[in-house]
């Protein structure tokens, strides 16, 4: 009995034991749990503002292209209006010859 009763003892222990282990390990994976979710909504803000500056990354590039056509297209109506003024001041030139 009393050797029955000694391992019923030492079971009960080895009960607490594994219990508080238990425990240990359930907090601790609460933990790792947590720290996950946060690093998944880390994660996914990253990834919301990375998007943000990929957009505007192309917002720019198109700005830029319009800029870009915007001075082609006055630097060709430039060059219209300087070829016009010569011919006027060769037209001129040429009516002032015939009064002469």
């Amino acid at each position: 009995e009393r050797k029955l009763a000694q391992q019923e003892r030492k079971l009960a222990q080895q009960e607490r034991k594994l219990a508080q282990q238990a425990d240990e390990w359930g907090v601790a994976k609460a933990r790792a749990v947590a720290q996950l979710r946060q690093l998944q909504a880390e994660k996914q803000q990253l990834a919301g503002e990375k998007a943000d500056l990929l957009a505007a990354r192309d917002r720019e590039a198109r700005r830029a292209d319009a800029s870009e056509a915007r001075v082609e297209l006055l630097e060709g109506r430039l060059a219209d209006l300087e070829a016009a003024a010569r011919a006027d001041a060769a037209i001129r030139r040429a009516e002032a010859e015939q009064l002469r």
